[in-house]
């Protein structure tokens, strides 16, 4: 459910300006490619796990690059 999210918080971020717009649409592909390979891929199965798990990081990179360029921008 998390990664639905994605979609829309990507997007807002990217239209919003308020970091770069790559980074919006990054996160919005995240969400939308997790939502994807989980239906084709299900979390209850190894593959879904490895895959959820390496999104799972990925998202968190994502956000962690995002808030850190925030906390730049707002110490600038």
């Amino acid at each position: 459910m998390a990664f639905i999210s994605l979609i829309p918080i990507g997007g807002g971020i990217a239209l919003s300006g308020i970091v770069r717009k790559e980074f919006g649409w990054v996160i919005s592909i995240i969400g939308a490619a997790t939502v994807i390979l989980t239906f084709v891929f299900p979390v209850k199965t190894e593959e879904g796990i490895m895959i959820f798990g390496t999104f799972a990081v990925i998202w968190g990179l994502a956000f962690a690059i995002t808030g850190l360029k925030i906390a730049k921008q707002d110490m600038d």
